[in-house]
């Protein structure tokens, strides 16, 4: 014999664990994770109940990503970051912030003369698990140092042909941050 297994969601618990915690921790970014249909709890949902009371909202895939941006304009974080080069455009042209973790991803940035300002890129450091992120030797490695450095300068919104200027043109490096 089998036992039914009953999954109640109860979106007035979850706004009420969300508030707590965040009367705990009054400076902290909140995004919570709604990867996976919510874990199952319906992501439209559990959006709507807490959207007003985050900073954002976190997702695994560029699909999920996308799912989200259609019901709110709340940032986006998709944690996985772009797949490919397509993946990679939707993920901007929807203004969704994303997790770079290989240097692969970095090449996608570098071409970019602007890089849009309302769009946050977030790096994703491999901190023991060994699954995504960058290792220790990977974040000393200036060729991706060159790679981010681009990007932050973008930005700021300087001209990438600025680097005649600092002396860094000709050996491929971005220029010095100030």
């Amino acid at each position: 014999m089998t036992r039914p297994t009953v999954a109640e969601i109860n979106l007035s618990a979850i706004r009420k664990n969300l508030k707590k915690i965040k009367s705990l921790s009054k400076v902290s970014l909140i995004y919570p994770v709604v990867k996976a249909n919510a874990y199952g709890h319906g992501y439209k949902e559990v959006v709507k109940e807490i959207e007003n009371l985050v900073n954002g909202l976190s997702v695994a895939t560029t699909e999920e990503a996308l799912e989200i941006r259609r019901i709110t304009n709340k940032s986006i974080l998709c944690m996985e970051g772009p797949y490919d080069k397509k993946e990679f455009d939707l993920l901007i042209k929807n203004k969704i912030d994303l997790v770079i973790h290989s240097k692969r991803q970095i090449e996608f940035i570098e071409p970019i003369d602007r890089f849009p300002k309302e769009i946050k890129v977030w790096i994703k450091v491999d901190t023991g698990m060994n699954r995504l992120g960058f290792k220790e030797e990977e974040i000393i490695d200036e060729k991706m140092n060159a790679g981010l450095r681009a990007y932050l300068d973008k930005k700021k919104g300087k001209e990438t042909d600025d680097k005649e200027e600092n002396g860094n043109g000709k050996n491929g490096k971005a220029s010095k941050l100030s």
